[in-house]
């Protein structure tokens, strides 16, 4: 694995093509701004989401005082804002801090039941 996208790890994306763009599967984004209190908890919930949702999703933490053009494409305008994503294709956008009983709610419906049995 690239450890530019490792667990829990805030990447820098610029300007290239996004890895999580192009991932199949389902990926979670988080937007933060290092200032904001909620950012911080929402990465330790992400954390703790990621025990226990395992390889199913992939989660990348983004710094938004790095990647403005991105902001911009993904219209986020508060922190945190995670977007969710299957197969590429931008399926959900949620704002303000999420716990992880929403997270599990917001991707259990784009997740196929047999997929949880992999763990």
């Amino acid at each position: 694995m690239n450890p530019e996208y490792e667990r829990n790890q805030t990447v820098k994306l610029g300007e290239k093509k996004h890895k999580f763009i192009t991932d199949s599967g389902i990926s979670i984004v988080n937007f933060y701004v290092s200032w904001s209190f909620y950012s911080r908890i929402q990465k330790l919930f992400l954390e703790k989401f990621k025990s226990v949702i395992g390889d199913n999703v992939k989660i990348y933490n983004v710094n938004a005082d790095d990647n403005k053009m991105l902001i911009e494409k993904y219209a986020v305008t508060s922190y945190p804002t995670i977007l969710i994503f299957k197969n590429g294709e931008n399926v959900s956008h949620l704002t303000g801090l999420q716990d992880n009983f929403s997270l599990f709610e917001a991707v259990k419906k784009f997740i196929l039941p047999e997929d949880f049995s992999r763990n």
